[in-house]
């Protein structure tokens, strides 16, 4: 088996030869420009293709395809459905029921019993047996442990407290404006929203970040740059990966902070009384 330069010295010539153009090289998690040059795996043909997964679009040139989350469930019910090769897989009573139970309560508090009674079908016994491992295993409450998951010798948490750093050092309004997203909830963030708790209480560095839609877009487009946040362009809003949302408890609020806890319920109480005006 080869090894270190005799894999690249192997490599990049099979990947040159223009009798081989069908193929693709993959450059996962591309986010520290010191841990490897890349430069050196890519072989200086046209033919082929390359994709590099990053966090830092600084990085490279080409063609960007940002990654979101999935918009619905039928979206993850088709791809789950593509890669079984079963037809009709979302008429399966077990399938149906995750994907009421997940427009009845995105953010479960307390999963109760799983499967319902009335699913009972052994055909499709092998699925409820999955959604109950997976309810056990993850115990979806938003009080839950947080436990993050290796990514070979490194893990999600470093992977995150290492862009956090960089954010720190060229957007510090930015930093510390995700810091304060850990209070609200991860599924909608909005202008109105945060300007609507502004007060002389409020974190001193805080009121040039919401002083117009447009700053406060600037310092989101940011986060959105860095990929802590996602936008909802029509909307009008932002939202956090739950992971995420759960590290900047785990990773940036270890003490809970009082001025930013009472900004954020000032927040929410102001907008919930112009919704009921």
């Amino acid at each position: 088996m080869l090894e270190g330069e005799h894999t690249l010295a192997q490599t990049r010539p099979w990947l040159s030869d223009r009798q081989n153009p069908r193929w693709l090289l993959i450059l996962d998690n591309h986010d520290d420009p010191d841990q490897y040059q890349i430069e050196q795996y890519c072989p200086y043909v046209s033919h082929g293709a390359i994709i590099i997964t990053t966090r830092r679009l600084d990085l490279v040139a080409g063609t960007e395809l940002r990654m979101q989350s999935l918009q619905s469930v039928e979206d993850s019910l088709e791809i789950l459905e593509s890669r079984s090769r079963r037809k009709n897989i979302q008429s399966v009573p077990s399938c149906a029921a995750a994907r009421a139970a997940a427009r009845a309560a995105p953010r479960w508090s307390s999963p109760g019993p799983w499967p319902p009674p009335e699913i009972s079908s052994p055909k499709h016994h092998h699925l409820r047996e999955y959604l109950q491992e997976y309810e056990q295993r993850w115990n979806i409450d938003p009080r839950r442990t947080l436990e993050l998951q290796e990514y070979r010798d490194r893990t999600l948490f470093t992977t995150w407290v290492l862009q956090y750093a960089r954010l720190e050092s060229q957007g510090p309004d930015a930093a510390k404006l995700l810091r304060l997203l850990a209070y609200f909830d991860h599924q909608r963030l909005w202008y109105e929203l945060f300007r609507a708790g502004v007060s002389d209480e409020s974190p001193e560095w805080l009121p040039n970040v919401v002083a117009s839609y447009i700053d406060f877009e600037s310092v989101m487009r940011r986060l959105t740059n860095y990929c802590f946040i996602e936008v909802q362009t029509s909307q009008k809003s932002w939202s956090i990966h739950g992971c995420l949302h759960d590290w900047t408890f785990a990773a940036l609020n270890k003490d809970v902070d009082e001025e930013q806890y009472w900004y954020v319920f000032d927040c929410v109480g102001a907008r919930s009384l112009v919704d009921v005006i």
